[in-house]
């Protein structure tokens, strides 16, 4: 009964949304919204399956062969961090990160291989570890 008030009310108000909202009920986005990346390469970043694992995965780029993703803990105390890099094809898997360590910050980065090299690589993105 509900929903079929609902479609009443949205009927009766003739498209105004003013109207619409006084009657109590909340406008629903008719679209799905789509989640910004979180950078030019990185797509999102999620917790793995296991505790120590992070899934990255990667945006498209145009006329792209292939990509490259890297990890390395985000505080090294001013000197250069060790990257951990892996290979990624066109396939739209996400990355693995594991043998991770839960509690830390990871700084990740993605470029992509195209007919004329690689990019440059992607904004920084810092996710602690689960």
């Amino acid at each position: 009964m509900l929903r079929q008030f609902a479609h009443h009310v949205e009927a009766a108000s003739k498209d105004d949304v003013t109207v619409f909202l006084s009657s109590g009920f909340e406008v629903r986005p008719t679209g799905r919204m789509k989640t910004p990346p979180l950078s030019q390469f990185i797509r999102k970043i999620d917790p793995g399956d296991k505790s120590g694992q992070i899934l990255i995965s990667v945006a498209p780029f145009p006329d792209a062969h292939s990509y490259e993703v890297r990890w390395a803990p985000a505080n090294t105390g001013g000197t250069e961090p060790a990257w951990t890099t892996h290979s990624v094809g066109k396939t739209r898997r996400p990355v693995t990160a594991g043998s991770l360590t839960p509690g830390t910050a990871y700084v990740f980065q993605a470029r992509a291989l195209t007919g004329s090299g690689f990019t440059d690589w992607s904004d920084p993105v810092t996710r602690i570890c689960t």
